[in-house]
Parts: structure tokens; C-alpha cells; sequence
């Protein structure tokens, strides 16, 4: 079956990864003349990676990924509110813990379907 998908963001490229996984030939509508890159971090573990395991895109995210060694949360005035070190978190899920920007992961899913 031929399906529209409107957007081909993070959500539009799994959809139409899936599809596409299940015998459907999915059609990416974007307005955008190519893909945005950069955008806003996705902080990446858990059911996220073993969902990238099993659209084989995990090697991707991690190529992309930005590994992040502690978290800071800063009030209105510069105060520091908390401080984490975010290496404990990542071995607490098996460093499968990582952080990219939407665009990378966009791609990252998109290249599994294109051609």
C-alpha cells in the first residue's frame, strides 16, 4: 500500500521506517527543501535505544551522540540548583545513554528507508 506521511522529522522517518519494514511504500511530504539538521538535544536511553537497536540505528546515535558528563540546572540568577554526574545515570543503563540533536536522529532513521 502507497502512504503520505506529512513531515519527515523524527516521527515521520519512524513511521515511514516501519511501514516500509512491513511490505508499505511510505511518501515523506516535507516542506522543507531537505533535511534540518542541529535542532533541539534528545537525551537518548532505555526503551529508546532498544528501539534503535531493533530499526538498526544504533551505531548512528552513537556516531552522533554527544556524550554528556554532568548535568547542571542554574537558576535566574546564575545559582547552581543541582549538579549530577550524568556518567553514574549512563552506567545505571548500560551506557546506552547518549544525547543528539533531533536533525542527526531524523537522518539517522530516514537513511534506513531511502533509495
Amino acid at each position: 500500500m502507497r502512504i503520505a506521511i506529512s513531515g519527515a522529522g523524527v516521527a515521520g522517518a519512524a513511521l515511514a521506517h516501519w511501514l516500509h519494514r512491513t511490505g508499505h511504500t511510505p511518501t515523506l511530504i516535507e516542506q522543507a527543501a531537505g533535511f534540518r539538521t542541529g535542532g533541539y538535544m534528545i537525551d537518548f536511553w532505555g526503551v529508546g535505544y532498544q528501539v534503535a537497536k531493533r530499526m538498526g540505528v544504533e551505531e548512528q546515535v552513537r556516531a552522533a551522540g554527544y556524550e554528556i558528563q554532568r548535568l547542571h540546572s542554574v537558576g535566574s540568577r546564575g545559582e547552581v540548583l543541582a549538579d549530577v554526574d550524568a556518567r553514574v545515570f549512563s552506567r545505571m543503563v548500560g551506557d546506552d545513554f547518549t544525547s543528539l540533536p533531533r536533525g542527526d536522529l531524523a537522518a539517522a532513521i530516514y537513511r534506513t528507508i531511502e533509495g
